[in-house]
């Protein structure tokens, strides 16, 4: 509805309650004669204001509607006084100017007081602008006395969960197939700052899960035992997880890596993280996934499997009969989870005697539980030219143990894998 068609009914109204009035106070032939009388006066002053604002319109276009021209400036914003009206508008236009410019000042005193705040912080710690997510990892060792420290203990604290936990008893509540997540490998995939290859490296790199939120090692190193990292083969020799790592609630990928100098004063960080998000797992299938976490002097990447409904496996590998080629060798021992990706579990030149177990680096694996999938466990010598390898294969049970045998260039091996549900409530 237009602004005078709405003045006007307005205006019709307050002429009607006028009416009203002088019928009650003069009588009902006053009011009759009244209620007969045209409103033409009233629809003549409307009409006639809108036919004033049309013609100062028109007179400010034929004037190009030059801003020194006030009647057409008023005319071309609209802003036309009509006989009578208040001038409420333009006091309530002032208000709302007053207030808008108080909180105007105001976000710019709080914009100047934060600038001032952050610009603290980066003198402080000159971290959370030259490297993030350091300076994020340290936020996280800040938080965690206020976070866990009462009911998981020390942030450097290992978790005591061990593997093989159900594997001859089910939980007191029964156990199931659980989302896990598996870490299949952690390299250096570029270096700067100056930094050269070769790098002795020595630090640690954890996750932590919802059992206890207690470091589950995977890579530890002390200074004077460094893994020497090389463009060619940039891989971290990993070590773990000593049990599963699962996934119901967030899970932390911890790293505190250092590159060695001459002196301890010249130790440098190579990278330094606590990733509380590694993603968003949702998915009804199980896949793989990588992430790249670069620092101030390096990226470190990594791959993970999500696995949808998993259980533990715990992989022992014996020495059952014959005899280890000669100086030379190579031996690697791997196992597939069911997702299509090898984790290599032990590479050494080293022998075990008959009856002994061959230490595995790695021996904890999450495996897919779906009908289809099975554990596969590959062992390979190399000799110079001359290659011997085996496989076998197992269905994943949610509960105790089984055993197949290798045999590889005459040297057998008994592979025991022990299965472990995850319990339906903590335990």
């Amino acid at each position: 509805m237009e602004a005078a068609e709405v003045e006007m009914e307005a205006a019709e109204v307050e002429m009607e309650m006028e009416v009203e009035a002088e019928r009650k106070s003069d009588g009902d032939g006053e009011y009759e004669a009244r209620k007969k009388t045209p409103m033409r006066w009233l629809r003549g002053n409307v009409e006639h204001s809108d036919a004033e604002v049309a013609e100062r319109q028109k007179r400010m276009k034929q004037t190009h509607g030059h801003l020194d021209d006030k009647e057409g400036e008023e005319a071309r914003k609209g802003d036309i006084k009509r006989e009578g009206q208040s001038e409420s508008a333009k006091s309530r236009s002032e208000s709302n100017d007053q207030k808008n410019k108080l909180m105007y000042e105001r976000y710019l005193e709080w914009k100047r007081r934060n600038e001032e705040k952050e610009e603290e912080e980066r003198r402080r710690y000159p971290d959370k602008v030259n490297d993030p997510e350091a300076y994020q990892a340290m936020l996280f060792r800040q938080s965690w006395d206020n976070c866990y420290l009462k009911k998981y203990g020390s942030f450097d604290k290992k978790t005591n969960i061990p593997c093989k936990r159900f594997t001859h008893n089910l939980p007191p509540r029964g156990g199931t197939a659980k989302q896990t997540v598996q870490v299949f490998y952690v390299k250096v995939g570029g270096i700067t700052g100056g930094l050269q290859w070769p790098l002795e490296v020595f630090g640690l790199v954890a996750l932590r899960d919802s059992l206890d939120y207690n470091r589950n090692i995977i890579f530890e190193r002390e200074r004077d035992k460094c893994q020497i990292l090389t463009d060619q083969n940039p891989y971290l020799e990993l070590t773990g997880p000593v049990r599963a790592v699962l996934l119901s609630g967030r899970v932390i990928f911890e790293a505190s890596l250092y590159v060695k100098g001459a002196t301890r004063s010249d130790d440098k960080e190579l990278s330094l993280l606590a990733i509380t998000s590694l993603g968003v797992f949702n998915d009804a299938h199980s896949y793989l996934i990588e992430h790249s976490y670069t620092s101030r002097l390096s990226t470190l990447e990594l791959m993970l499997g999500y696995l949808t409904y998993s259980v533990e496996a715990t992989i022992e590998v014996r020495v059952i009969c014959g005899t280890w080629p000669a100086d030379g060798f190579r031996f690697i021992f791997e196992a597939n989870a069911g997702i299509g990706q090898w984790i290599v579990l032990l590479e050494t030149a080293e022998t075990a005697d008959v009856g002994d177990k061959i230490s595995l680096a790695r021996q904890v694996v999450s495996v897919d539980y779906h009908r289809d999938r099975e554990l596969k466990v590959v062992a390979t010598i190399t000799n110079g030219s001359a290659t011997y390898t085996d496989e076998k294969g197992f269905k994943p049970l949610k509960m105790g143990a089984s055993s197949k045998e290798l045999s590889i260039g005459g040297l057998g091996l008994q592979v025991t894998v022990y299965w472990s549900c995850f319990p339906f409530a903590p335990v």
